[in-house]
């Protein structure tokens, strides 16, 4: 005789499956509000301005804080983080 196939849903119990579905439903919505906040966040702060500055020796970092009235990070070309330094030096402008 030939054994049937069965069905894997078969063997769970419909209230197992709500559940399941249940909380990958909670880990989403949490996930949408963290992100959520997240953006709300970066959009009420403004980000650190990067300056590219030739010769730090003529500015001083409280000068150049006091104008920009951002926090400044003085970092030569080479110091620049691989993941911004394309953007840096696109968006630089002499000051």
């Amino acid at each position: 005789m030939e054994e049937q196939k069965r069905n894997p849903v078969e063997d769970f119990d419909r209230r197992e499956i709500v559940s399941y579905l249940r909380r990958i439903y909670r880990l989403l919505i949490f996930w949408f509000v963290l992100l959520l906040l997240i953006f709300l966040l970066r959009s009420c702060f403004p980000p650190t301005v990067k300056v590219k500055v030739e010769d730090t020796s003529k500015v001083g970092m409280m000068n150049l804080q006091n104008l920009l009235r951002r926090n400044v990070d003085i970092v030569t070309e080479r110091g620049l983080h691989w993941y911004i330094k394309d953007r840096v030096l696109r968006e630089a402008r002499p000051i």
